[in-house]
């Protein structure tokens, strides 16, 4: 390897671990991301009345709380964070031609995928002993249908960032899709209505069960590299960052 690519990678494991750490003293979104719903969980998933009746319902159970992890990491992480980013002084003194801004996308994807799967990681080693033991290959299976929906949250969730948005404007944004889905979510399993038929495009419901139950999987894969790799060309292609000095 010569050293325009150790440079390279020494940049980009600096440039994350620095995105690392600032996500990391935030306790909001820590705190909605995984606080919340191990709580949660405890409360309405393990209740009484609502125990399983063996170990296998762990994923039936859980995989709402998943694909919630994986919905709120995607939009208030890694793409909310991204408007915020953009505007903040720093960035736009020195991120502005294509090989940074290519760079620092690079990290701060990177870096909430790590996040993520830390969160999602965290919940299992949390929940999982209310069911039985763990299980290495059920861990393994999980994580990889829980990420791949992530992808999915946080491609959408970027290509809104690519909207001249600001991070006010930003917040309410990611807070009413959020909620929609929530409701949606609810509301379609208390009554049976018209929201019972909309909870069946609801991205959410969908992500659930993927996760409860994956159908396709080769093809949703494929579908996801191929998100991927097409949100990313876009991101470094129209990602809006005005340098500092481009008013005067």
């Amino acid at each position: 390897m010569n050293a325009r690519y150790k440079n390279l990678l020494h940049r980009l494991h600096s440039t994350l671990l620095i995105l690392l750490k600032e996500q990391l003293k935030e306790p909001t979104a820590i705190l909605w991301s995984i606080v919340s719903p191990c709580i949660f969980f405890h409360f309405m998933a393990i209740a009484p009345d609502n125990r399983p009746p063996h170990e296998g319902h762990y994923i039936i159970v859980a995989s709402w709380f998943y694909a919630y992890i994986a919905l709120s990491t995607a939009l208030f992480g890694c793409s909310f964070y991204l408007i915020g980013r953009r505007e903040s002084g720093f960035i736009r003194s020195f991120i502005y031609n294509r090989s940074s801004i290519a760079l620092y996308l690079a990290a701060h994807i990177t870096g909430y995928a790590l996040i993520a799967l830390c969160y999602a990681s965290l919940f299992y080693l949390v929940t999982r002993p209310a069911f039985g033991d763990y299980s290495a290959m059920e861990f393994i299976n999980l994580i990889i249908r829980f990420f791949i929906s992530y992808t999915y949250f946080s491609c959408a969730g970027l290509l809104i960032a690519l909207l001249p948005l600001k991070f006010s404007t930003a917040s309410t944004l990611f807070s009413i899709i959020s909620f929609t889905m929530l409701s949606l979510s609810y509301l379609s399993s208390t009554t049976e209505s018209t929201l019972s038929t909309l909870n069946l495009v609801n991205p959410l419901r969908l992500a659930q069960t993927f996760i409860c139950a994956p159908s396709n999987l080769p093809l949703i894969v494929c579908g996801a590299i191929f998100s991927t790799l097409t949100c990313g060309s876009l991101l470094h292609k129209y990602l809006r960052i005005h340098p500092v000095w481009s008013r005067y």
